[in-house]
């Protein structure tokens, strides 16, 4: 278990509690947020919140390619570019109103969501000892975990309280912040490539 816990993985599982706060708390809400704010059909609030998880189609793939190839395996830098994108564009969802122009910010999100989330796996096993594969991944999944079921009623709640699905971004943002926090207080060096 020592091998196992170690303050770099616990960071790391921070990290990845706050994306997986963040990938759930869209998934579930963002029909809502699309219905409700704009007026429109369910059938058309859910196809339009079908975008988040389509564009993985593209982005996880190329997570993979732009952590092993331009970044020759480090996973940091592309994590952070991926929060980096996430924190201004859920800022900019509880700033603007334009239905359009959020749509853009809802396949942003769920690319660079999408682009990042299995890179924790990678990042996760570069940092285990051989052998340990099984345990590290459980481990990034119990904080994955823990953000899931928490997003999905504090975000409820957040709407709930504010009457509005702004703040409820604006803590998304938040959240954002907390993760790029917990992977720059990881060091990263000497990683292998899968």
């Amino acid at each position: 278990m020592r091998l196992i816990i170690s303050k770099k993985k616990c960071f790391l599982g921070i990290g990845f509690f706050c994306l997986c706060y963040i990938t759930y708390s869209n998934l579930i809400w963002l029909p809502a947020f699309l219905f409700e704010s704009y007026d429109m059909s369910l059938v058309q609030a859910g196809f339009f919140a079908a975008l988040y998880p389509l564009s993985g189609i593209i982005s996880r793939p190329l997570g993979g390619y732009i952590s092993d190839v331009l970044f020759k395996g480090k996973r940091k830098q592309t994590i952070l570019i991926g929060f980096f994108v996430i924190l201004i564009s859920t800022f900019m969802l509880s700033l603007v109103e334009n239905f359009n122009i959020n749509i853009y910010f809802i396949i942003l999100i769920g690319f660079f969501d999408n682009l990042i989330g299995l890179l924790f796996f990678a990042w996760m096993l570069d940092l285990v000892p051989d052998g340990s594969s099984g345990s590290g991944a459980g481990a990034l999944q119990f904080f994955g975990h823990i953000g899931t079921v928490l997003s999905i009623y504090f975000s409820g709640l957040a709407v709930d309280f504010f009457h509005s699905y702004r703040p409820f971004f604006m803590i998304l943002s938040a959240i954002a912040v907390l993760g790029i926090i917990s992977v720059c207080l990881i060091s990263e060096s000497g990683k292998k490539s899968l």
